[in-house]
């Protein structure tokens, strides 16, 4: 029992040794298992927990940090950082303790947080290989990839036989543009270990950018006889094959990559690439429309659905996806691909009947609010919010503002900057799905932070409708406002009422605007809306579909609307149009040389 007392005492600098045999023993395992990693992580908690509250402890500082280990061990980083920090607190000369600390909020990606915790470890221990190594991974990830490549080479100089150490450098390497020195890194690591395959798809892609795709396909393929599950290689390696024009065999590893789990917005874009390189133009706007529906302002997919609607001999859509891709304005090379798609209409030259000369200027904002966090999320506005967005930059809109999951002040931040856009249009229009609610015949729509406890907190914690008709009025000869916001809200049955008289409903109420504004509500005033059960709602996936169809006047767009949903709920629901525009002139969201007849959208059939 002295024995392994006198190692404790070695360990952790100084513990009270005037204890019975029994205490003596028991303070013994305490102190094992929480020091240790061995023991499981509930047992390793209860030890620290029980050593912590010790009256007179000594080296109190080190069981702080090995529960804070245990804590991280557990992906418990916010309280792994707590721990670390009461550890320093107590030594501020603790270098495991900035080490530890480093790690957690490398792990929590607060890169520069995490480089001064190093930092602060290698002042106190300057040959801390530890701490050259949580530097360099911090600084790789806050992408200051020249110092993170400088504290690699102090942990090679540390520990030159260190493998992991090599495939890092080689990543931050590659991020800075020096694949020759990726390579070389690789090569190194792979002769350290022949079985990482995440060193053979490192210099996979290092050769893949140096343009030596047929020894990057070797790479790939030995990550893949490696880990045959991985998703990545299977897509990287079909990227190298579509390099070389081998479009057949580059369809065939997208195929095995969403197999495997990598059924997202790349691969999709890919294989539509692909595709459409192999005349499959059918395959291949279907590839896109997925693509689309996950990231509906994804350049390249816009670029190559318009590529593969040319190459189907439908230059309207193709033009209409052209004209989106000018609306976007962010994404890698977006101003090369802007400049294809600006180069592409002009090889196809006007469509009779439409463009901006008849439209004018259009924007809109969209704003699909589902992840609520004070009652259950919303599953369905994210989608509905990105099919309609999709839709209105196909039809032309200059200005397409998508964004979801908004509290109170990003969402009046967002009617702010969307008000300014407007003035400078023709037409505005704001799309919102999400809860909503009426109060006193006030219309007012629920940011995902809302808490609603009490009416009072609805004008504190709501935006009202009027507040949109506000940031559309701007607008020079039409002003929209489609709600979406007619659901089984949940905000009523918990607020408290605190006058007898004050009524509050599920639904919206009716509303009169002023003219050349109009107002559509999902569901007609005192309705709740049926969510359906597809990936989009009756009313977005009728909206959306009407919307793209050309020659269809704004006023017969909604009825045509309000006739799809309530067939498709069974007469439980009738979106309903409040406001009036001009009777002199038409709006049309679509024109074309001909209407296309009951159309099938794009978006119905993505898987």
């Amino acid at each position: 029992m002295r024995r392994k007392l006198t190692v404790l005492i070695l360990v952790v600098g100084g513990w009270s040794l005037g204890w019975a045999a029994d205490a003596a023993a028991d303070f013994t395992q305490d102190s094992n298992t929480c020091f240790l990693k061995g023991p499981p992580l509930a047992q390793r908690l209860q030890a620290c927990d029980r050593l912590i509250a010790t009256k007179g402890l000594k080296g109190l500082d080190l069981v702080y940090v090995n529960r804070g280990t245990a804590l991280a061990d557990a992906n418990r980083h916010d309280d792994a950082i707590a721990d670390f920090s009461r550890a320093l607190h107590i030594n501020s000369k603790s270098t495991i303790g900035y080490i530890g600390r480093g790690k957690s909020r490398l792990a929590k990606q607060g890169y520069e947080q995490a480089v001064a915790d190093f930092s602060v470890a290698l002042a106190l221990e300057p040959d801390n290989l530890a701490g050259y190594f949580g530097r360099g991974l911090s600084l790789f990830g806050a992408k200051q990839y020249k110092q993170a490549t400088a504290d690699l080479d102090q942990v090679i100089r540390l520990a030159p036989s260190l493998q992991a150490a090599y495939t890092t450098r080689g990543q931050s390497r590659h991020a800075d543009g020096d694949y020759a020195g990726a390579i070389a890194d690789y090569d190194i690591a792979i002769r350290l270990n022949s079985k990482d395959a995440t060193a053979y798809a490192g210099r996979g892609i290092s050769r893949y950018a140096s343009k030596d795709y047929d020894r990057a396909i070797a790479d790939f393929d030995g990550a893949i006889r490696l880990q045959p599950q991985n998703a990545e290689s299977y897509r990287n390696r079909a990227l190298a094959w579509q390099a070389k024009n081998d479009h057949a065999r580059a369809v065939a590893d997208f195929n095995r990559a969403i197999e495997q789990g990598a059924a997202d917005v790349l691969s999709y874009t890919g294989r539509g690439r692909s595709r459409s390189e192999g005349r499959d133009f059918a395959g291949a706007i279907a590839d896109f429309d997925r693509a689309l529906a996950m990231t509906p302002d994804f350049a390249p997919a816009l670029l190559g659905r318009a590529a593969a609607y040319e190459g189907a001999g439908d230059p309207a859509k193709a033009r209409s996806d052209y004209l989106a891709m000018l609306a976007v304005d962010t994404g890698e090379d977006i101003e090369a691909l802007r400049a294809k798609a600006q180069g592409r209409l002009a090889v196809l030259g006007p469509l009779q009947g439409q463009g901006l000369t008849q439209t004018g200027r259009r924007v809109a904002l969209i704003v699909g609010n589902g992840a609520y966090r004070n009652v259950p999320p919303l599953p369905g506005p994210a989608r509905d919010a990105a099919l309609i967005a999709t839709s209105l930059r196909r039809v032309g809109f200059q200005t397409v503002t998508l964004v979801n999951d908004l509290g109170l002040e990003p969402l009046l931040a967002a009617l702010r900057a969307f008000a300014a856009e407007a003035a400078t249009a023709d037409w505005a229009v704001i799309y919102f799905s999400g809860h909503g609610l009426e109060i006193d015949g006030r219309n007012v729509l629920i940011p995902i932070d809302a808490r609603l406890e009490s009416d009072r907190d609805v004008e504190l914690e709501t935006v009202s409708l009027q507040q949109l008709l506000q940031a559309v009025e701007g607008a020079r000869k039409l002003r929209l406002v489609l709600l979406d916001a007619s659901r089984d809200n949940p905000f009523p049955d918990r607020m408290k009422v605190s006058v007898a008289t004050r009524s509050i409903g599920r639904g919206l109420s009716r509303v009169e605007p002023e003219l050349s504004t109009l107002i559509v509500y999902a569901a007609k005033h005192g309705q709740v809306s049926v969510e359906g059960d597809g990936n989009n709602n009756p009313f977005a996936r009728s909206l959306s579909k009407w919307i793209e169809t050309p020659n269809v006047e704004i006023r017969k767009l909604f009825d045509l609307v309000r006739d799809d949903v309530m067939e498709a709920t069974g007469q439980r629901q009738q979106p309903f149009r409040y406001g009036s525009i001009s009777g002199r002139d038409d709006f049309y969201f679509a024109t074309g040389d001909s209407v296309v007849k009951n159309p099938a959208h794009p978006a119905a059939n993505a898987q």
